[in-house]
C-alpha cells in the first residue's frame, strides 16, 4: 500500500476495537505497565495491534495509531460524560439497553459524528488503568 493511501485509509470498528485492547494489555501489564517509555509502550502496542489485524508494521504509521488512540479516547470520554448525565437523571424502570439508547442519541444531538463508541466504551470502562488516566 502506498504512504498517501495509507494515510488516508479509514479505520474500522475492528481495528479500534484492536487498538484500545492492545493499549489496555500494555499499560496494565503486571510486570512492565508503569514501568516502561512512552516509547516502549507504543512499541508494545503497534506489536499487539499489528497481531490482533494479522498485519505488519506498514500497515499502519506510528503517528496514525498515537492519533487514533488520542481521537478514540476523546470520543469515549464524551461519551462517558453524556452517560454520566444520563445515569444521574434515570427514571425508575430504565433498563439499561434503555439508558443506552438515550446517551447513543443525546451523544448524537450534541453533534458528535462517527460511530457511538459503545463497545469501545464497555471495553475501555473496564479497564481500571483507563479509569484513572481519565479522571487526570
Amino acid at each position: 500500500m502506498t504512504e498517501a493511501a495509507r494515510s488516508i485509509q479509514r479505520w474500522s470498528v475492528k481495528e479500534e476495537l484492536a487498538l484500545a485492547q492492545a493499549w489496555v494489555d500494555v499499560s496494565e501489564h503486571q510486570i512492565v505497565g508503569n514501568e516502561q517509555t512512552i516509547d516502549d509502550l507504543w512499541d508494545r502496542v503497534e506489536k499487539k495491534f499489528f497481531e490482533a489485524m494479522g498485519k505488519g508494521p506498514d500497515y499502519r504509521r506510528r503517528d496514525q495509531i498515537t492519533g487514533k488512540w488520542s481521537h478514540i479516547n476523546k470520543k469515549v470520554n464524551k461519551y462517558i460524560g453524556v452517560y454520566e448525565e444520563r445515569a444521574r437523571n434515570r427514571r425508575s424502570g430504565t433498563s439499561d439497553a434503555d439508558l443506552h439508547k438515550q446517551v447513543a442519541a443525546r451523544y448524537q444531538d450534541d453533534g458528535h459524528t462517527g460511530n457511538i463508541p459503545f463497545e469501545l466504551w464497555e471495553l475501555l470502562t473496564a479497564s481500571p488503568k483507563w479509569q484513572q488516566l481519565r479522571l487526570d
